[in-house]
């Protein structure tokens, strides 16, 4: 016996069903692959704008330390001028004591017989004009002046005898010296 079997509807079955089966695998791989692109560009697109607003924030940060640099230069300047302003006060402070310290050190060095008419004071120079009863008087005063540890540089102008009263042998002089500045500080 011999049985007859027709497979063909059978197979055109199963292959419909294959088609069927791929057509579905074909839509959700597709469907899948849309969802993910999507998913990578709202991801991608997200960092882009977290990297933008990490941008804009460096930046913001490089003008604010520029303003601040710039801050900190303008204010070594207004300290370097304020340091020089108060250097120069110094000297100034320094160097106001020295008509007190001239009359001090011309009280210790004058001779009983010696007189002063003008004492002028430039800087450390002194120059002083006065009268002595005798030349001796001018002597010992020049000696004095130049064995001073105060003074150096110690030079005679002038001398010469008062007219008035030629006979009592005064003389008038005019004399520079100058003061030790190291002394004083």
């Amino acid at each position: 016996m011999i049985h007859n079997i027709n497979l063909v509807p059978w197979r055109e079955r199963h292959h419909r069903e294959q088609l069927r089966r791929l057509i579905l695998s074909l839509c959700l791989v597709t469907a899948l692959g849309i969802f993910i692109s999507c998913e990578l560009t709202y991801y991608l697109t997200s960092q882009v704008a977290i990297q933008q607003l990490r941008v804009l924030k460096l930046n913001e940060r490089i003008q604010w330390l520029e303003q601040r640099k710039k801050q900190v230069h303008a204010l070594r300047q207004d300290i370097d001028t304020i340091k020089s302003n108060i250097s120069h006060l110094a000297r100034l402070d320094a160097k106001r004591s020295y008509p007190l310290i001239i009359m001090h050190t011309l009280a210790e060095l004058i001779p009983e017989d010696v007189y002063f008419n003008h004492i002028s004071l430039s800087g450390v120079r002194v120059d002083v004009q006065g009268v002595a009863t005798s030349a001796k008087g001018i002597n010992t005063f020049l000696t004095n002046l130049s064995e001073s540890s105060q003074t150096h540089s110690v030079l005679m102008s002038e001398l010469r005898s008062y007219q008035q009263d030629a006979q009592l042998g005064y003389q008038l002089f005019s004399l520079q010296f100058s003061l030790v500045e190291d002394a004083y500080d």
